[in-house]
């Protein structure tokens, strides 16, 4: 994936990042922040015992409702921009069930 988006210097990348609590996700999150600079980096959080909060994204910014998040995005994004969800594979398929629920 990193190196698929260091290609992509054509997009405006966001990468929206959640994990549990229990995992290394802060060597994950600085590993995104040192390799991808040009990306915005932004944490949520999501429906599972365990999942990082508000606390634990130590100062990155932070999306309360991932799934408006979403529908903003969605709405918003032009040709040029580009989300990748990733993170803990609880939180991937959260996201996939939500995103198969509201296809318009």
């Amino acid at each position: 994936m990193i190196e698929f988006l260091k290609e992509a210097t054509d997009k405006k990348v966001t990468i929206l990042f959640s994990a549990l609590a229990r995992k290394d996700f802060r060597d994950m999150l600085a590993l995104l922040e040192k390799e991808l600079p040009q990306a915005e980096l932004l944490v949520t959080s999501f429906a599972y015992d365990g999942a990082i909060s508000d606390s634990s994204s130590t100062g990155r910014s932070f999306i309360p409702d991932y799934q408006s998040f979403l529908e903003e995005w969605q709405v918003s994004a032009s040709q040029q921009d580009l989300l990748v969800i990733t993170g803990s594979l609880y939180f991937i398929s959260e996201v996939r069930r939500f995103l198969v629920e509201h296809q318009n």
